[in-house]
């Protein structure tokens, strides 16, 4: 007449994109890369695209723990239920490679050896409790008539436009309302 389930949840995770190249810098050779960049290293005379690479890290934990119970009241009739706790912590940094190096938002912190423009670092830490609660009523062993409510969470995340620049994307939040009947 009791069913439950308990569970944890742990996710560690890292990501570390770097454009691929060849050459004496981190990003490789600026001259003829098709895709990012057709003009000169030099930065000399007129370029109508920018040649920057952006590097970006991001290191993320998950940590949950979770309940869910199915409670039969009659043979008939079902409740059910669960909840998640969610621990969240996200780093998210990104380094802009530009040539020319004065390109940069503010050249006095540019690396005239490397072009490297540095960008902030976006952190983020946060906490959740969701869960989910309905009935189920089973007239006869075929027929599941069914209502339930939950709420479910997606964390903050971190977005890298083109220009490195980071942006945050706000936690989702859903609500979801069931009413149905399997036959």
């Amino acid at each position: 007449r009791f069913d439950l389930v308990v569970g944890g949840y742990y996710n560690d995770y890292q990501f570390d994109r770097t454009p691929i190249g060849t050459g004496p810098f981190t990003f490789g050779s600026n001259t003829a890369r098709l895709g990012f960049s057709v003009c000169p290293a030099s930065g000399i005379g007129f370029c109508p695209v920018q040649t920057s690479f952006t590097k970006e890290l991001t290191e993320n934990r998950t940590l949950a723990g979770f309940a869910d119970a199915t409670v039969k009241l009659a043979d008939q009739f079902e409740l059910f239920g669960g909840i998640r706790l969610s621990d969240y912590r996200n780093v998210t940094g990104v380094q802009v490679f530009q040539r020319p190096s004065s390109a940069c938002a503010d050249t006095s912190i540019s690396n005239a050896i490397t072009g490297e423009c540095p960008r902030g670092v976006f952190t983020t830490t946060e906490s959740n409790f969701s869960g989910r609660i309905g009935a189920s009523f089973r007239p006869n062993p075929d027929t599941n008539l069914f209502a339930s409510y939950s709420r479910g969470y997606k964390p903050t995340a971190v977005g890298t436009k083109a220009t490195g620049a980071l942006f945050e994307l706000k936690p989702e939040l859903s609500d979801a309302f069931e009413i149905g009947a399997k036959f």
